[in-house]
């Protein structure tokens, strides 16, 4: 009987053990990465709440130049490399380029001389825009040529209301915007890049190319200190040297940037950031090729 009843408390033992609550451990660190996806998302994507999220819809076609011929080479394949990998069309070799990295020894008097010789390399940026691109702080700055084209992908029309005044944009698209869904998507006509030569020391064209994406393929605001995680934006910050810094794009910018790709941005920010964050979230427990 004593065996008997071992046995018995012996099997309860097991039993309870199996049927043990499970550890909440799990759920706290999903919790915390959500937040910290939240953050990476919200630091990086400045456009307000109804506005929307521009990126390449056509191919995108990149071109370095300020480095050696090889070097500049380099840094266009290595764009390239990774523009595919996350999801983002690649035009042939040959192609018109809409993707620019621009080494200069002073990038304030490089805009001063690209708005005389090249304007159509600023678009439709208003000066005070401008201004602000040239008097950004650190050796960095970037812009994109924004374009609006209907969410049906089929340009916009254009009318003028008398003799005198200006073509007025018209959407031809047929249906109803809503307060999620617009008539209209914004798309990168153009992105440039421009670094300033002596902040190059002891830096990987990988790590140039790899900053270049991130500033070129997203609308992405000025980088920041503060990320919640490691990312290759933080390349030129004060401190940071080529050997301190990622050496590549890292898994959180290689989700960011194939979940930004992979979003739709024909609504507003607001709905595609949250749908941003859950791609982000599911993409991050993979592993990054």
């Amino acid at each position: 009987m004593l065996l008997a009843l071992l046995s018995v408390l012996n099997l309860a033992t097991q039993v309870a053990a199996v049927s043990a609550p499970p550890t909440d451990e799990i759920v706290v660190q999903g919790e915390r990465q959500r937040t910290r996806v939240q953050k990476f998302v919200r630091q990086l994507t400045p456009a307000p709440f109804d506005g929307q999220l521009a990126k390449f819809l056509a191919p995108v076609c990149p071109a370095s130049v300020g480095l050696l011929p090889q070097q500049n080479k380099q840094v266009a394949d290595r764009i390239r490399q990774v523009s595919k990998a996350i999801g983002a069309d690649i035009a042939p070799e040959g192609c018109t380029v809409n993707l620019l990295v621009l080494i200069v020894p002073d990038k304030k008097v490089a805009i001063q001389q690209l708005r005389g010789r090249r304007p159509d390399l600023f678009g439709d940026l208003p000066s005070v825009e401008i201004r602000h691109l040239e008097s950004v702080p650190g050796p960095v700055t970037a812009w994109q040529l924004v374009d609006v084209i209907g969410s049906d992908g089929m340009p916009l029309g254009s009318a003028r209301l008398d003799a005198t005044g200006d073509d007025i944009r018209i959407v031809r698209v047929v249906g109803t915007p809503s307060r999620i869904r617009k008539l209209t998507v914004p798309q990168f006509r153009g992105s440039v890049l421009i670094v300033e030569t002596h902040a190059l020391d002891g830096i990987s064209t990988r790590q140039l190319a790899d900053y270049a994406v991130m500033r070129t393929l997203a609308s992405v605001r000025e980088p920041s200190s503060a990320l919640p995680a490691d990312s290759i934006l933080t390349l030129f910050n004060p401190g940071v040297s080529g050997g301190s810094a990622p050496l590549s794009v890292t898994q959180w910018d290689y989700a960011f940037l194939k979940s930004y790709y992979a979003s739709s941005n024909s609504v507003v920010a607001s709905s595609e950031r949250h749908e941003l964050q859950e791609r982000m979230q599911k993409e991050l427990q993979k592993q990054a090729p």
